[in-house]
């Protein structure tokens, strides 16, 4: 690969001088991957970035498992199905458990509602 590379930072300086530097107000990049220092020098003066740990972090990550959860109870409850999760499980009970298991990673949760979905 390019790391620590001179390609890998002419690349990087390229990126930042001609892309970054150039996108119009209001615009912005999402980029997620493991923390690389050089990576980080050069989105620096750009990002916003998220911490697992941070507590609005973890509030929000409720807030989307409770709001996907709550939407399927809905549906749930709606078809009238005998012995359904809806009436085995709580939805706080729900929330909890899925919030447990992700520690604190929305790539988790995301895929655990999505497969959710599906049952």
């Amino acid at each position: 690969g390019l790391e620590g590379s001179q390609a890998r930072q002419d690349l990087l300086q390229l990126f930042q001088l001609q892309f970054l530097r150039k996108l119009p107000p209001g615009v912005k990049l999402f980029v997620t991957g493991r923390p690389e220092q050089d990576l980080e020098r050069t989105l620096t003066d750009f990002a916003h970035k998220i911490e697992e740990t941070d507590p609005r972090h973890l509030e929000d990550l409720r807030e989307y498992i409770l709001f996907s959860v709550q939407g399927m109870v809905d549906r749930l409850k709606a078809t009238k199905a005998e012995g359904n999760v809806a009436t085995t499980i709580s939805i706080q009970q729900a929330e909890d458990l899925i919030y447990e298991k992700s520690e604190g990673k929305f790539i988790y949760t995301a895929v655990v509602v999505e497969q959710m979905k599906e049952w």
